[in-house]
């Protein structure tokens, strides 16, 4: 199964939609990488690019929540959300380090599938709904 972004996932705001994008792609290419037998050296770099990803991408999100004034109730509720993410990510990284890299890279490929449905079609959305409310009501909008 191909793991394709679509403008359903779009959260409005240009920065995080390709940041979005670029992690459909990895999550892509490490369900490909799956499906084709590559070695754990290329399901490594794999693993190790989402790790930059996921550092990058969330302090983005969390620079954007608090430049743009997010209501800290949901602000907080969204960083737990990153934290938990990347605590089960480093919870892979050590696994696959000890272990099976394949077993560990397709358990992450479905973690990653499942996180993507959740927390950008939920979470991102509550927050580029929001931020367009805002926009909007700063444009005169009722």
């Amino acid at each position: 199964m191909q793991f394709e972004w679509s403008p359903a996932f779009s959260v409005g705001i240009e920065q995080l939609d390709r940041e979005h994008q670029y992690f459909f792609e990895l999550v892509d290419r490490l369900g490909l990488a799956l499906r084709q037998g590559c070695a754990a050296s290329e399901l490594g770099e794999i693993l190790e690019l989402l790790t930059v990803w996921t550092a990058e991408h969330f302090a983005h999100e969390q620079t954007e929540m608090r430049r743009n004034g997010y209501p800290e109730p949901e602000t907080a509720a969204h960083l737990v959300e990153h934290e938990q993410a990347a605590e089960d990510l480093a919870g892979f990284r050590l696994r696959a380090a000890a272990g099976d890299m394949t077993l560990v890279a397709s358990e992450l490929a479905s973690r990653l599938a499942y996180w993507a449905n959740t927390h950008t079609l939920g979470t991102d959305m509550r927050f580029g709904a929001w931020l367009a409310d805002q926009r909007h009501t700063a444009a005169g909008g009722h």
